[in-house]
């Protein structure tokens, strides 16, 4: 039988690399993409060099191979320095250029806001060079914001919040306990046991609680210290690796230690437009920090988002500024017991008197639509979702309300003002007791109740399932439903304490005042407020979920992007813009091809 046989690896042979790299490779468009467009607009950071020793590596190659690895969803820089090793696309990139793992590492590490600047270098480039050459309008559309967990390099078991601390502390007293316990009884009966071991045998157990004892007095110390960040309010949570991440739930319902990526995806090109990221476990609040890098300013920008960007103040502000925010609103009754989508909702803006011109309320200058809205009047921009309230004689109606402000203490037991001991007792009489100064609350078993959540109108819940789950009182203090079995407890702004009816005879249940607190109240006026009716493009908001969704699966399916590989805020976002620099590549070339990107950059 003949076979076809390939080259004696043994054989020299003269190879040139430009023939060997196809041309419709995407090689070839991120390196056209650096040459022309990146170099000479971003001053990368060179390492150090001293006066001896070899020149540095190329910063533009540098940043050649992380582009082509995170298109290719190989993030790690030994990965990327073995691609340079047997990968002849990577070859033909760098010049056949091999750095050290920690080469490529200190590039991307020291590198961060100019990684930032090659991401907007491109939205700029797609947006008006490569649009005009093409014919193409990439960026034009309107942008669909959205936001996905990535984990963060951080092991579960380091990252604390304040009841986890609080266990943490219980078991570490706990077990000094039991260990200083089981001392003092091998001190009590030494004579006896003296008698049936070796001395030896004696010494060496001694020894192993001894150091037992003094790692868990370590641990507790450590423990303690953790808990008093977290109640000074340095820190919401404590990571030890990465101090920015926080517990966020997943997709699977567990938690891990993450960052919250959001993203502006545009609707024409289906390409990332914007990129943020932070450590805000909930995305309200997040809809103008992540529009802010793209300008609005000479174009109509509406994005769209769904009911977890529901904030009002939110809105108003991308309003404000120009876009137009057409987020999935809350759902409300229908009067039938059925919970139904909003169609509309109200947004205010405090009023200023003006006159408005035609030629301010066509402007698209962010500075004239702010004008327009604080005086009433709706700008061509917005006229097709915001229909302003107005009264009988046809102009705005100016709100002006008012709210009261409690002067003094409404606190009659003074428990601010009360030791953790004394709050401890109180609690144990049958109250819940809020410290307020600690942020935490004391159940009448003894345990601490830490916060939940807290609503818009600034009631505070606090629960602890760990300590409900072994409390005397489980069986006639956690809530009936089938899926809650643990007590959640709200407090309002000025409350302290709350009494627990189920304790029922329980010592003395009446508590005498300990102070002479006050409670006044005064009146104070709010400032006057014009309203619209905001009504969000049903049609637009349809597409949503086709927009969001795919770059999220495409970065972390097949571009290995469910965890991120730096740590800290900062460096995290720059990978962040890796990954969507990674992923419009992929889309960019599924639009127009390889050959087609490469040569129109070329030109």
């Amino acid at each position: 039988m003949i076979y076809k046989n390939g080259y004696d690896p043994n054989q020299i042979e003269m190879m040139c690399l430009e023939s060997e790299v196809p041309m419709d490779s995407p090689a070839r468009v991120i390196s056209a993409f650096v040459e022309e467009v990146v170099k000479g607009k971003v001053s990368f950071t060179k390492s150090d060099r001293k006066n001896f020793g070899r020149p540095s590596f190329d910063p533009l190659s540098m940043m050649k191979l992380y582009l082509y690895g995170y298109y290719s969803g190989i993030r790690s820089s030994r990965k990327l320095a073995r691609q340079c090793h047997i990968n002849i696309e990577v070859w033909w990139l760098m010049g056949r250029l091999r750095p050290d793992f920690r080469t490529i590492a200190d590039f991307r590490k020291n590198n961060i806001d100019e990684i930032g600047k090659v991401f907007d270098l491109f939205v700029d480039y797609c947006s008006n060079e490569l649009s005009d050459a093409t014919g193409r309008r990439l960026f034009d559309g309107f942008k669909s914001v959205d936001g996905t967990k990535i984990r963060a390099v951080q092991a579960k078991d380091g990252c604390y919040t304040a009841s986890k601390v609080d266990d943490r502390i219980k078991n570490d007293r706990n077990r000094i306990a039991e260990i200083e316990s089981y001392l003092d009884d091998m001190d009590k009966n030494d004579a006896a046991e003296s008698a049936d071991f070796s001395s030896k045998d004696i010494s060496a157990t001694r020894e192993e609680k001894e150091k037992s004892l003094a790692k868990y007095k370590e641990r507790l110390e450590k423990h303690e210290a953790i808990r008093d960040k977290i109640e000074g309010g340095e820190v919401q949570q404590y990571a030890e690796n990465d101090g920015d991440s926080k517990l966020m739930k997943n997709h699977y319902g567990g938690f891990n230690p993450s960052f919250n990526m959001q993203t502006a995806v545009d609707s024409d090109s289906h390409m990332v437009a914007a990129v943020e990221v932070g450590n805000q476990c909930t995305d309200h609040g997040l809809l103008f920090s992540t529009m802010g890098s793209i300008n609005p300013d000479g174009k109509v920008i509406s994005l769209v988002a769904d009911n977890g960007y529901d904030n009002k103040e939110d809105m108003q502000e991308c309003l404000e500024h120009g876009i137009i925010p057409n987020v999935c609103l809350s759902k409300e009754s229908d009067g039938k017991g059925n919970m139904v989508r909003k169609k509309d909702c109200k947004v205010s803006f405090m009023h200023e008197d003006a006159d408005i011109s035609e030629e301010e309320k066509s402007s698209t200058d962010s500075s004239d639509i702010r004008k327009c809205l604080r005086a009433g009047v709706v700008s061509d921009r917005h006229k097709d979702i915001l229909v302003p309230i107005v009264g009988d004689d046809g102009k705005p109606v100016i709100e002006r309300g008012y709210h009261y402000e409690t002067v003094g203490t409404d606190d009659p037991m003074c428990i601010d003002s009360m030791t953790d001991d004394e709050m401890v007792e109180l609690a144990r009489r049958g109250y819940f007791v809020r410290d307020i100064r600690h942020d935490k609350v004391i159940c009448p078993a003894g345990q601490i109740l830490r916060r939940k959540s807290e609503k818009k109108n600034g009631v505070v819940r606090y629960c602890n399932k760990l300590a409900c789950s072994n409390c005397l009182f489980r069986g006639q203090c956690y809530s009936t439903t089938k899926t809650t079995k643990w007590k959640e407890i709200d407090f309002s702004k000025g409350s302290r304490a709350r009494k627990a009816n189920f304790i029922g005879n329980r010592g003395d249940e009446t508590i005498k005042e300990t102070g002479k607190g006050k409670k006044e109240t005064k009146r104070v006026c709010d400032p006057p407020k014009v309203s619209f009716i905001f009504k969000p493009d049903v049609e637009k908001l349809e597409k949503r979920k086709c927009l969001s969704e795919h770059p999220f699966g495409t970065i972390k399916r097949y571009m290995d992007g469910d965890h991120f590989l730096l740590k800290g805020l900062r460096k995290v976002g720059a990978e962040a813009k890796l990954l969507a620099l990674g992923y419009n590549f992929r889309r960019l070339i599924a639009i127009f091809g390889s050959r087609e990107l490469a040569r129109i950059m070329a030109e």
